[in-house]
């Protein structure tokens, strides 16, 4: 995943699977979407989700993602980082299927 990572920085909007992939990927590409100018929303997908590894391993992104910001206090699966030098956050979502959805928001 290192080289997709830094291919889909600058896409608009992306999915992608990820079963193989380590958490410091899921952090460069964190850090290059807080810099993107053009990303609007993306999803990493985590499949089987029956898959135990899987559930390590999503979590092992989790706590890779530190620290985080709580904007939502009714869902604690959803976070927030402060896009710099605007009023803007990328936040990420993660469900209880093992996606993780990514999004520019105010």
């Amino acid at each position: 995943m290192p080289a997709i990572v830094d291919g889909i920085a600058h896409f608009e909007e992306f999915n992608m699977n990820c079963n193989e992939t380590e958490p410091e990927n899921v952090v460069r590409l964190k850090q290059l979407l807080l810099e993107s100018k053009t990303f609007k929303k993306g999803e990493l997908f985590f499949y089987p989700p029956n898959d135990r590894g899987i559930d390590r391993n999503t979590d092992r992104i989790v706590e890779a993602l530190e620290p985080r910001i709580f904007r939502y206090p009714e869902n604690p699966l959803k976070w927030s980082y402060p896009i710099p030098d605007t009023n803007e956050f990328l936040d990420f979502h993660k469900d209880a299927v093992h996606v993780f959805y990514i999004e520019r928001t105010t």
